[in-house]
């Protein structure tokens, strides 16, 4: 794996919405190296010519505020484009550690669903993608859930240079497969098979429980070898595991906990077009009522 460099390229787009001065709002608590240089972009639709006045000078009060809190470099660049395109091209040229921008979203019964130029932008991005929701909440607890597999494992590297405030709380979630019990296998069982269902549904519960005491060693292994591998950012660490569907699990958790951030690991680019994201990855980006980092693996190509 490719070791994490420090965020010293970062990639603000904004719109002048809620949600964007949320984003602004975010990156001015982030402690950013004082080499670090700020790109920040607006994209103008051509049939809304009449806001390019508009676009400019939220751009400049962006880059004041930027410039203030952080005293860093701060370029800004008003574009003009389908959005979406735009971001991601400029992304491709300029190679940011990490792209931050506002979800544009829509409250609902169910959740606040994530607007469609976000929602491009981290599924086709090459790099990291921080979608920040509005109302801003200082930020102090994040929750980075871990599987084991490579992108978690690389979502972890990234944490070891993700400038994130010293007290934010990190909580470290392993979610196991639901169980499978008696109860669920009936529901599946057909009653013209040869076999006596008591007979192989005893054989079976035992292999049942094998594998789910197999599967809890193996989740305390991963929180443990995850917390090792924290505890020299110095931050405040909570774990714990649990049972079922995984977006469901941790978006359950992050409201329970009140999570101000979710970090989660999702595959990167690939040669197809298509959605790019992993399952859990995009739920957690559409239904999450908190901020949201996605952190991909570095395309080869």
């Amino acid at each position: 794996m490719t070791p994490q460099r420090n965020t010293r390229n970062l990639l603000l787009a904004i719109d002048g919405s809620e949600h964007a001065d949320s984003a602004i709002q975010f990156v001015c608590e982030m402690p950013l190296p004082k080499n670090c240089q700020i790109n920040i972009i607006s994209v103008l639709v051509p049939r809304n010519a009449q806001y390019h006045v508009v676009l400019e000078k939220v751009l400049e009060r962006a880059k004041e505020k930027l410039q203030k809190h952080n005293n860093i470099l701060v370029h800004s660049k008003l574009l003009t484009g389908y959005p979406a395109e735009q971001i991601i091209e400029f992304i491709e040229e300029s190679k940011p550690d990490l792209a931050v921008l506002g979800a544009r979203g829509l409250r609902s019964t169910l959740s606040i669903l994530l607007g469609g130029v976000a929602q491009q932008v981290v599924e086709y991005a090459s790099c990291p993608v921080l979608i920040v929701r509005s109302p801003f909440r200082n930020l102090q607890n994040a929750l980075i859930a871990i599987d084991g597999s490579a992108h978690s494992n690389y979502a972890l590297e990234y944490l070891q240079n993700c400038p994130l405030p010293k007290d934010v709380t990190f909580h470290i979630l392993s979610v196991l497969p639901p169980e499978f019990t008696l109860d669920t296998l009936g529901q599946y069982w057909r009653m013209d098979m040869e076999f006596s269902p008591m007979f192989f549904t005893e054989q079976m519960q035992e292999q049942i429980q094998q594998q789910q005491i197999a599967e809890e060693e193996e989740g305390n292994i991963l929180l443990q070898d995850a917390t090792e591998f924290l505890e020299n950012l110095q931050h405040p660490l909570k774990s714990e595991i649990r049972r079922g569907d995984a977006a469901t699990e941790i978006l359950d958790y992050a409201k329970t906990e009140d999570i101000d951030l979710i970090i989660s690991g999702s595959r990167g680019l690939s040669e197809f077009k298509g959605w790019l994201l992993g399952s859990v990855s995009r739920k957690l980006v559409h239904y999450a009522d908190c901020s949201v980092l996605i952190v991909k693996i570095p395309s080869k190509h």
